[in-house]
């Protein structure tokens, strides 16, 4: 049975070695978080309790778009030639590019100021923590392409039937 031109086989095996290292893109980017540190913006508990809050709640969201984006980027790679499947990683980097930004500049909505906390230090807090924002999406989309692209390679270069023999 074949999967386009592929045994079904190898189309699975590559897909969960896909999946198998995307798996690491969480771990990977929580390392990079955790070396890039959000400073204290307040010495008022209460102020200092909500700035983390809001900084170090973290939702699923990016793990499922993760998901997503290794599945599309290993079709891409994997059924499309090269000068086909550029054009249509453009066009979802593109898409994802705009959803960010919408994200960042109308759904997550900051205060200019913080009553109490001095205007520097509010502005590093959040220049670090838009770093983190940018880390998560250029470092995430990155592992997520390089893992797919091992996925389609092993499929593509005929490894995994070398392997089988």
């Amino acid at each position: 049975m074949t999967i386009g031109n592929f045994p079904a086989n190898d189309v699975i095996t590559g897909f969960l070695a896909t999946m198998l290292l995307g798996s690491l893109t969480r771990p990977f980017i929580e390392f990079v978080r955790r070396e890039v540190k959000i400073p204290v913006i307040s010495e008022k508990e209460e102020v200092e309790r909500a700035w983390r809050a809001l900084v170090e709640t973290r939702d699923n969201s990016g793990k499922w778009v993760g998901l997503y984006e290794r599945m599309i980027f290993f079709g891409l790679l994997l059924f499309l030639l090269p000068k086909e499947a550029a054009p249509a990683i453009g066009i979802w980097l593109v898409f994802k590019l705009g959803a960010k930004w919408e994200a960042w500049h109308h759904m997550g909505y900051v205060p200019d100021k913080v009553d109490d906390v001095p205007e520097l230090t509010y502005a590093l807090g959040r220049r670090i923590w838009a770093a983190h924002g940018y880390a998560t999406l250029v470092l995430g989309t990155t592992w997520n392409f390089f893992a797919a692209l091992i996925g389609a390679l092993l499929i593509r270069t005929g490894l995994l039937q070398l392997l089988a023999h």
